[in-house]
């Protein structure tokens, strides 16, 4: 791959042409015995284990979970049991901890940001006003309030709107 030194598309297709081969071979590697594969695998665990360093393991609800997958995989002999065991305690720690109030509360604040709008910008009979003022007007036309382009164009007129109220109470100040 890309981290050791790959560059191009041709290092895929090399990759996938020596992996097409290994399945021709796989009957003879399987006459080998997995007393010569464990040294192997004991080195791509010691290399696993390396990156154990880059886990965040002052942050339990980092931590636990990680240290579940790397002690439950080998106690198991099965990748899958650590990954499950792994999950279900991110699962876990994620509402004990009250994690996910952060997102309740930005849901909220979005909510809270939408009923402003509406009312700093009322419309009339539930149209909001045309897009190109001079031209759709003219037309009759205006989107549905829900249409994301006139949210949009909306909540940019609000923040001019509140941009040009706020320099002229600090004018007025600083006068």
């Amino acid at each position: 791959g890309i981290k050791e030194g790959g560059r191009t598309g041709l290092v895929a297709v090399v990759v996938s042409a020596c992996f097409g081969l290994a399945l021709f071979l796989a009957p003879i590697l399987q006459a080998v015995p997995s007393v010569a594969t464990a040294p192997v695998l004991v080195l791509v665990g010691a290399m696993m284990m390396g990156e154990a360093g880059h886990i965040d393991w002052t942050r339990m609800a980092t931590a636990v979970p990680a240290f579940l997958c790397m002690v439950i995989q080998p106690f198991t002999f099965s990748i899958a049991n650590g990954i499950y065991a792994g999950l279900l305690f991110t699962l876990i720690l994620f509402f004990t901890t009250g994690d996910f109030l952060i997102y309740i509360r930005g849901a909220m604040a979005r909510d809270q940001a939408d009923a402003v709008q509406a009312v700093a910008a009322p419309t009339a009979a539930g149209l909001h006003a045309p897009l190109l003022p001079g031209r759709d007007a003219e037309v009759g036309g205006g989107l549905p309030g829900t249409s994301p382009l006139s949210t949009a164009s909306h909540a940019s007129h609000f923040q001019r709107q509140s941009l040009s109220a706020t320099t002229a109470q600090a004018t007025n100040i600083v006068r």
